[in-house]
């Protein structure tokens, strides 16, 4: 399957997601550097938007709260944009896989859908979360989704294309490794603590 990844290349990217990665930073520090480096990738994710276009914003709850502002500059005003919130997280099952379990949810799905929709999480790394998260916007009738991430790998990429061919393109900053417990590897971290507490 052919995947619609696009991984920008930026000095000032890497730069910045070599200091995420560094368990010392402190989280007022690592709130900047990922909002910087979600403005960077947004650059190149919405290159093609229509101006005018519908659009929402969809963070995942919690980590993808600190890109909000950040995609949000970007877009408006040259696009009507609302953000729906996504609160999803990774609970291992008897069967020792890793299922999403969703314990927020405001996307009105009983309103006409929007054009566009932007998903931003700082990592995807299973793809579990992120294949839950396209399936509520598939079911909602979004006509094309974008996912930014700022890590990713390659089994999660391949996992969440599968959901909606052809209606998804993810743009990261770096692909990693995943290791057997479903982490990356080298990884953040937890980045919602990492991001929230010191």
């Amino acid at each position: 399957m052919a995947l619609n990844v696009t991984v920008v290349s930026h000095p000032l990217l890497a730069a910045k997601l070599a200091c995420i990665q560094d368990r010392t930073t402190d989280s007022a520090t690592m709130r900047r550097l990922v909002a910087q480096a979600a403005q960077i990738i947004t650059v190149s994710a919405t290159a093609s938007l229509q101006p005018g276009q519908n659009c929402a914003l969809v963070p995942l709850m919690r980590s993808g709260l600190a890109m909000v502002d950040a995609v949000l500059e970007l877009l408006v005003p040259g696009n009507k944009v609302v953000v729906h919130h996504l609160g999803l997280f990774r609970q291992r099952s008897q069967k020792t896989s890793l299922e999403a379990v969703e314990y927020y949810n405001n996307i009105p799905t009983t309103k006409p859908p929007v054009e566009h929709a932007f998903i931003v999480d700082p990592l995807l790394a299973t793809g579990t979360t992120s294949v839950a998260a396209i399936d509520t916007l598939k079911e909602w009738g979004v006509g094309e989704i974008t996912f930014i991430a700022l890590i990713a790998t390659q089994k999660g990429l391949e996992r969440a294309a599968k959901v909606w061919p052809g209606k998804v393109k993810f743009f990261v900053g770096a692909i990693e490794e995943l290791d057997e417990s479903g982490h990356i590897t080298p990884g953040v971290g937890d980045i919602g603590d990492r991001l929230y507490f010191n």
